[in-house]
């Protein structure tokens, strides 16, 4: 059946089109917007009037003119709204109040209390509420939520499996606790699988276009990665993008459900944290056994999706910092066709970011 499209579906889309093209944090005139967007200027008028009085844009000075009276510029405005970003690392819990421009304005970390749905509905809630009170942020500038959760995470069923940090050891339906934390806090709750969140918080920060491609491994008691090609988020058939515990080069290797995977149990990055990250000789052995693996699978994977840019990151190389960054892209280059680049996280809660960003990105359209 075709769609009828109607004078409000083009109304929100030229607001939308609008409202993508400050995402690059310039300052545009009316006649820049008009002439870049091809928006007639009378439409461009009164949508950056309606931008205005909601606060979405700030008037920015004047431009340059070669002749004539000087323009008048518009930029965003980071703070006209915002979102949580909640993860679970471990055995602690951490929030943290974003920006619009994936600014992390507020943060606070709690020890983990299972089961689950008990700590989001008290103690969840209540840090939520004290982090906007603090920050003086008024209920109609919150977006919502965004939960990152360990695990294999469908974001259309609302269902998680694998996430055995959480207490989910089979695949559980989180639809009716998404509901009451939702009815706790008056705002929308999403959820999405940290990895994933953590790619997009990175590919957010770096303010890289709809054309890029990125690569986020994550190196903690776990082993991850999520996927951003052309500027989205790869979920997946069974939404196991990015699952790469389970990439295997022992052909003898049990893979099976509810057990860590070949890579996983390989790097085994839970036990070196547990008993080899204090002992210099035994660090230095492990940074070198497993930056080979490491590397061997990132370069399979780029003949597979021919990406060039990896970031590495997580709470093991939080604790080694450049040395195994140096040690993987050295092997890189011996045995890669393509020139890859990696590159450490660029914040230590790329999770959170992400998280609260995707929350950005869904609601954005209701509010323009």
């Amino acid at each position: 059946m075709m769609n009828v499209y109607v004078p409000s579906h083009l109304k929100k889309n030229n607001s939308k089109v609008i409202y993508d093209l400050f995402q690059d944090g310039n300052s545009y005139s009316k006649a820049d917007i008009s002439r870049m967007t091809g928006i007639s200027a009378p439409t461009v008028i009164k949508i950056i009037d309606s931008f205005i009085e909601k606060g979405i844009l700030l008037h920015a000075g004047e431009g340059e003119a070669a002749v004539g009276r000087r323009p008048n510029l518009l930029k965003r405005n980071e703070k006209a709204f915002y979102a949580f970003g909640v993860d679970f690392q471990d055995e602690n819990v951490r929030i943290a109040l974003v920006d619009l421009n994936g600014d992390i304005i507020d943060y606070v970390q709690m020890s983990l209390r299972l089961p689950l749905q008990d700590m989001l509905g008290k103690e969840i809630v209540e840090a939520i509420r004290q982090l906007a009170q603090r920050n003086e942020i008024p209920q109609p500038r919150i977006l919502g939520v965004g939960l990152g959760m360990p695990g294999v995470v469908d974001t259309q069923k609302n269902t998680v499996e694998y996430a055995f940090t959480v207490g989910m050891k089979e695949k559980t339906d989180c639809t009716e606790m998404l509901a009451q934390l939702e009815g706790k806090l008056s705002v929308p709750v999403f959820m999405e699988n940290d990895i994933n969140a953590a790619a997009v918080g990175e590919f957010k920060m770096r303010r890289l276009d709809k054309n890029e491609d990125l690569i986020y491994i994550s190196l903690g008691t776990g082993l991850g990665a999520g996927v951003v090609l052309n500027g989205e988020l790869r979920h997946g058939i069974h939404h196991f993008a990015g699952e790469i515990a389970y990439t295997s080069f022992d052909e003898d290797f049990p893979t099976k459900e509810g057990h860590i995977g070949w890579l996983e149990s390989t790097v085994n990055t839970a036990e070196f944290m547990k008993s080899g990250m204090d002992d210099p000789q035994k660090s230095r052995a492990y940074i070198e056994r497993i930056s080979k693996t490491l590397a061997l699978t990132i370069s399979n994977v780029s003949v597979l999706l021919d990406f060039d840019l990896v970031v590495v990151g997580g709470l093991l190389v939080s604790h080694f910092g450049g040395e195994l960054l140096r040690e993987i892209q050295n092997n890189l280059e011996k045995i890669s066709l393509l020139k890859i680049n990696c590159e450490l996280a660029s914040s230590k809660l790329p999770e959170l970011v992400g998280s609260a960003i995707m929350v950005c990105e869904k609601r954005i359209g209701d509010i323009l």
